[in-house]
């Protein structure tokens, strides 16, 4: 790092105020990041290679790793998907096979209470037929015997 020193001196200028920033030359001396770094580890370089190529191996395990489980939660997620979307297809067939069978049940009895009505009605016209051939029996008797009465 390198330290900013500013003189006091402003000197004035038309557009406004100007500073004079002076940067000093760079220490001799390492800082004691470094140092202490050093004293701790027992190496004399501030930063050993194998130590740096071992963190970034480290590093490259952990990501690695990291993105393993991401795949697989994204697999998983996927399946998760996969299996809620045939779930519905299921449902979804189920229901418009039972609505199929309600709908056929109903037309079923539908028709069979048609039949049933129209056989009813059938029945009536007949009873209603009988009726009529009756009386007139009956009229033509009635008739037949004021004719044989008059006579």
């Amino acid at each position: 790092t390198t330290d900013v020193t500013a003189k006091s001196e402003v000197r004035s200028s038309t557009g406004g105020v100007a500073y004079e920033v002076v940067l000093e030359d760079k220490k001799k001396e390492e800082p004691e990041e470094i140092i202490r770094r050093q004293s701790l580890t027992g190496n004399t370089s501030p930063r050993d290679k194998t130590d740096i190529e071992s963190k970034l191996d480290k590093a490259r395990r952990r990501r690695e790793e990291f993105l393993e489980q991401k795949l697989a939660s994204v697999r998983t997620d996927e399946e998760r998907r996969q299996e809620a979307l045939e779930r519905a297809r299921l449902e979804e067939q189920k229901f418009i096979e039972n609505t199929k069978k309600d709908l056929e049940t109903k037309f079923e009895i539908i028709k069979e209470n048609k039949e049933a009505q129209k056989k009813l009605f059938e029945e009536s016209v007949e009873e209603q037929k009988k009726r009529l051939a009756e009386v007139q029996r009956r009229a033509q008797a009635l008739q037949q015997s004021d004719e044989t009465t008059k006579a």
